[in-house]
């Protein structure tokens, strides 16, 4: 909405109640937050009850970065390997 169209409501408001409404300076000011913000003030840190998930989640992490790990391992022996063969055959 422009401020044209907030004006033309505020009119139509004052003509309908014939008094100009009271203004609310800490409503006016205040813009509130959206809800992921107001966590930021509530959680500084993990709650102990949580940690046999996070010992958990910390596990499974480590053992897809091994996995990935293992298959990059893998993939780069077969290119050398292979490199190998064809250098040999076209030597």
């Amino acid at each position: 909405m422009s401020a044209r169209d907030l004006e033309a409501i505020e009119v139509e408001v004052i003509e309908v109640d014939g008094v100009a409404p009271a203004k609310m300076p800490e409503m006016e000011k205040q813009v509130p937050q959206p809800k992921w913000q107001e966590w930021a003030a509530r959680v500084h840190r993990l709650d102990r009850r949580w940690w046999p998930l996070w010992l958990f989640l910390g596990f499974i992490v480590a053992v897809l970065a091994l996995t990935l790990g293992l298959i990059v391992a893998a993939v780069v022996l077969v290119v050398r390997v292979f490199q190998q063969i064809f250098r040999r055959i076209t030597a």
